[in-house]
């Protein structure tokens, strides 16, 4: 990454921003129902790449630093003289918070998913459910068709799902700005997310240098080769008349709906039937190109984990007996339960419930002397020097722990309104720091994606072996819903985790802007966002109804998942096998020597990260982690044709450029086409 300036501590321009995250949030509220309406939420619609996939990537914030250098970069003079480095972070900060909210994931949970609970389960799941959370029948009746709003009824609804989306969101804000120094400024994590953004704004708004004048014809080139990639998608998408130039939409058999460019070879190809962990490919060049920004050594670790696991082993078990109906199995869904979540090796468990926390367990001890400095400088024993490590920081540590403590205080209160007990909110906490708050963030901070699947709420199983219709109650059925839909289903509530802010403290770092101003810019914002989102969710499918601005009202019951039968099959309790903590003790151990290999030898190329990405399922099964095969072997090229001066010349610009086409056409083009949809459906 280029080199980081100077700190400048920035005076935060609240006359813009303060006016900029509530008008942008509507803006994208407005876009995101539209788009759902007009079914435009799958790969190539605005939702799917707004941050709601394993990349954690918002075109919303790449978008709007992007058009901010445009003007600039074609020497427009108004702009010159006032687009600035920091404007840019601005930008990206509320952008990114704001674009969350775009696409078919918020209203599938909150007007579909949750709801329908009351229509359908309502004796055996929604009896559980507390009315301040979701309204009984009558009132969830009018959210269908339209009618008139009751507050009294609804005023408890918006309060509580912003303020669970607000606690959990502050709880690893405060966690990402404890751990700030260690990540951003010590160990420098890339952040590949971040890195796709700020790169283009040093090199359009950055010192003059001798190749600058070839950088930026590189950036051009890509900008305009990306644009023209993502052209033919939107008109497809937009008019359906216009042939799918790509055949992205060809679903059965060539591409998953799910993620763009992931074509299905053993449904295309049906002969590669027989290699049982075979499932999806990427062929996606902008994510080839966020791929490639990925640090050499985490691309080579996380393809060839995916060979060792899904190719190798896999074909061995199944030589063996085992994965049977993998000839059968259709791409996607049909394959990832197959073989990541399935006897004998329960991938997922080893991954998500025991080489993450392992990960995590790891970082704290090879870094416990920054943890015990920051806990003395808190409380005033600090030495003169670790002092100055305040210096640069978001907040003084002291207030960075009282922080913590009161995010932890507005997240226990929730789970005390679900009646949760104190054995199960530890467990919570735990489980959430885990996930969302530290590892998560720490995995996205070198590779760009996450193990996004679920949190590794198989835990729970110590506190529920085994549940019954009897014994399910309140605490229950928050604790195994909370814990166990995947992160795309979370970022439905809007829950940015620790990823948002510690990308945008990178892109900070990087910008020479203080982490300070950067600090209050998030706060504001990711407070007031929900609200803003849950409150204007409410007001439209009262006045329009659901029905008119839904494409699909009733479609999968979160609250489904607290019944017996989906608790009690969790591969981890089949009978005739381990017990559940046996396979996490594997994982743990997997990852622990392949950490110690990393650690101990410097020539050792895999890194812990290629395995815990490759146990989960919808990074496989979106072929995510092959989109790093494509970008490893351009990064490897352009390094051995050119050295570091081809790659920092030419293939990095190229690379950003593409990344940044392809976020311009979709929102330029398609609000007021939206809105024509709408109103003219095709």
């Amino acid at each position: 990454m280029s080199e980081e300036k100077e700190k400048v501590v920035e005076k935060v321009p609240w006359i813009w921003v303060i006016p900029g995250i509530i008008i942008l949030t509507l803006v994208f509220c407005y876009v995101g129902t539209f788009a759902a309406r007009a079914k435009m939420y799958y790969f190539n619609g605005w939702g799917s790449w707004s941050g709601a996939n394993a990349w954690q990537w918002s075109p919303g914030a790449q978008m709007m630093v992007t058009l901010l250098l445009l003007p600039v970069l074609f020497r427009i003079k108004f702009f010159r003289e006032r687009v600035t480095i920091a404007t840019t972070l601005w930008a990206y900060a509320i952008g990114w918070v704001a674009s969350l909210r775009t696409g078919i994931p918020q209203w599938v949970a909150l007007f579909c998913g949750f709801n329908r609970v009351r229509f359908i389960a309502q004796e055996t799941q929604g009896i559980l459910i507390p009315e301040w959370f979701i309204p009984n029948v009558k009132y969830m009746e009018l959210t269908l068709t339209g009618g008139p709003l009751d507050w009294n009824v609804w005023l408890p609804v918006w309060f509580s799902h912003s303020f669970w989306v607000v606690a959990i969101n502050l709880f690893c804000f405060a966690c990402v700005t404890l751990f700030h120094r260690q990540w951003i400024d010590v160990q420098r994590l890339p952040f590949p997310v971040a890195r796709a953004t700020v790169e283009p704004v040093n090199l359009v708004l950055g010192a003059e240098s001798e190749s600058k004048s070839r950088r930026i014809q590189m950036f051009k080139v890509g900008l305009v080769l990306g644009a023209l990639f993502y052209l033919p998608l939107w008109l497809n998408m937009i008019f359906p008349q216009f042939p799918d130039l790509y055949g992205w939409t060809s679903y059965p058999p060539w591409f998953s709906p799910w993620s763009g460019g992931a074509l299905c070879l053993p449904d295309v190809f049906p002969a590669l039937r027989v290699f049982a962990g075979l499932n999806n490919f990427c062929l996606n060049p902008t994510l080839w190109a966020l791929a490639y920004l990925i640090p050499t050594d985490i691309q080579f670790s996380i393809w060839f984990m995916w060979f060792i696991i899904y190719i190798v082993i896999t074909q061995i078990l199944f030589a063996f007996g085992y994965y049977s109906n993998a000839p059968q199995a259709t791409s996607g869904w049909g394959r990832w339960g197959l073989v990541y979540n399935a006897p004998p090796m329960f991938w997922a468990i080893q991954g998500l419930a025991g080489g993450l926390p392992l990960l995590v367990l790891l970082w704290f001890v090879f870094n416990r002397h920054y943890v015990i400095t920051t806990v003395k400088i808190a409380l005033g024993k600090a030495t003169k020097e670790e002092m100055e490590w305040e210096k640069d920081q978001p907040l003084p540590y002291k207030y960075c722990y009282i922080f913590l403590i009161i995010s932890m205080i507005m997240l226990g209160a929730f789970f005390a309104a679900w009646t949760v007990t104190l054995p199960t909110m530890l467990l919570l906490f735990a489980l959430y720091f885990v996930t969302y708050a530290f590892g998560w963030v720490y995995i996205n901070g070198f590779a760009g994606m996450f193990p996004m699947a679920s949190t590794p709420g198989f835990w729970l199983l110590a506190r529920w072996p085994s549940i019954t219709m009897e014994q399910r109650n309140m605490e229950f059925m928050f604790a195994s819903v909370f814990t166990r839909v995947p992160q795309d289903d979370i970022m439905s509530w809007n829950v940015t985790g620790g990823i948002l802010p510690a990308n945008v403290y990178s892109f900070a770092r990087v910008a020479g802007v203080s982490s300070r101003s950067v600090f209050k810019v998030l706060l504001f914002s990711i407070t007031i966002t929900p609200f803003i989102v849950y409150g204007y969710d409410i007001v439209v499918v009262h006045a329009w109804g659901g029905l008119n601005t839904l494409p699909v009202i009733q479609e999968w019951n979160l609250w489904s998942l607290s019944m017996p039968e989906s608790w009690n099959s969790i591969p981890l309790a089949t009978a005739g096998y381990m017990p559940w903590y046996v396979y996490a003790l594997i994982g743990a151990i997997i990852t622990g020597v392949l950490y110690f290999l990393r650690v101990r030898f410097p020539w050792w190329p895999i890194d812990p990260i290629g395995f815990i990405v490759n146990c989960d399922a919808l990074d496989v099964g979106f072929a995510f982690t092959t989109a790093c095969i494509p970008a490893w072997i351009l990064k490897v090229l352009t390094f051995r044709i050119g050295g570091t001066k081809l790659y920092n010349e030419v293939g990095l610009p190229l690379a950003v450029g593409f990344i940044c086409g392809t976020t311009l056409i979709h929102p330029l083009l398609s609000m007021p086409f939206y809105t024509l949809r709408y109103f003219f459906p095709a």
